[in-house]
């Protein structure tokens, strides 16, 4: 296998094209609706099931101890949903260049999007992963959840590229364990995967229902994406200095609250945190090469109390500024 990095490429769509694009990397064996591999430093079994026309589900699980990287390219399709839910482990999602974490048991544990944009998703070395990918035709709504249909094909179902980070509702854990238990189980998979498979789809759908109705729904379009990446690279830039959130709103065009609301969605922390832990890394680098003093650090990111930055870089990195230093 070696140890560099290995890359897989495929159109999003089918779930065998999924199966395709491992087996011409990695090897392995795959039919139409399964592939596997059990080999040197990468461990993955894979099965999809047709539920009913329009709505397929994707099981995943996987050990990885070297990293893998996923090239997902748009299959142009105006008429489908697709939904990624992490309940064990974690990815790393890179759209327009900006990078993502899908983590289980976190705000950004479900990912939903309408495949009109090029992906990129790196699964770094871990113990190990589940995923659940679904794919959802327009005609699926409108066939089973008729009285939600049109709420919920307005929010998904659109032609310009369009993302929603959320977590997993906590009842919904005890569905992603069951599909986890019959992955194994031949005899019983088929029928129990499709019946757990149209729950988990319709608990989901519903909570998404309902976070349209209260406006809760955080969403990203290409434009929010593009914007978020040029506000970080400004705080990036700005660790020397303070930073005020109205006035980065204003630059950018935005009402304060979609910039919380959006920087929030994207990034699981609020722009304040994000910016503190920005400082402190640039603290952590600086201190590491001996060039500087705390008082000099400190002082040089923007803080008018070096006590109040050594607490907070405790805070941050679970050790003081001075041993740093000293652990050069």
């Amino acid at each position: 296998m070696g140890d560099c990095i290995k890359t897989f490429k495929l159109k999003e769509g089918s779930a065998k094209n999924y199966f395709k694009g491992l087996y011409e990397v990695l090897g392995g064996a795959y039919s139409d609706t399964t592939y596997s591999i059990d080999r040197g430093k990468i461990h993955i079994r894979m099965f999809s099931q047709l539920i009913m026309e329009g709505l397929e589900i994707l099981v995943s699980v996987a050990r990885f101890e070297e990293p893998l990287i996923m090239e997902r390219q748009s299959d142009h399709s105006t008429d489908t949903v697709l939904i990624y839910i992490v309940y064990q482990g974690n990815a790393t999602q890179n759209y327009n260049n900006q990078q993502n974490t899908i983590e289980a048991e976190s705000g950004n544990g479900v990912f939903i999007y309408n495949g009109l944009f090029p992906t990129v998703t790196d699964f770094p070395i871990c113990s190990a992963y589940y995923s659940v990918r679904l794919k959802i035709s327009k005609a699926v709504f409108e066939r089973l959840l008729p009285h939600h249909a049109a709420a919920l094909t307005a929010a998904l179902i659109q032609k310009e590229p369009i993302a929603y980070h959320t977590a997993l509702p906590a009842k919904m854990e005890s569905l992603m364990e069951a599909i986890g238990h019959y992955e194994t189980n031949e005899l019983e998979r088929i029928p129990m995967v499709m019946a757990r498979g149209l729950e988990l789809f319709t608990q989901i759908m519903l909570s998404f229902h309902d976070l349209i109705q209260s406006d809760q729904l955080n969403g990203l379009h290409e434009e929010d994406y593009r914007r978020l990446l040029e506000i970080k690279r400004y705080l990036l830039s700005k660790v020397d200095e303070m930073i005020v959130v109205e006035d980065i709103a204003t630059t950018y065009g935005i009402s304060l609250s979609k910039l919380k609301r959006d920087f929030k969605t994207l990034y699981n922390t609020s722009i304040y945190q994000y910016f503190t832990h920005a400082k402190m890394d640039e603290a952590y680098r600086r201190l590491k090469t001996g060039k500087y003093s705390v008082m000099e650090v400190g002082y040089d990111l923007g803080y008018t109390s070096i006590p109040n930055f050594s607490r907070m870089f405790k805070k941050i990195k679970g050790i003081s500024p001075k041993e740093v230093i000293k652990s050069r």
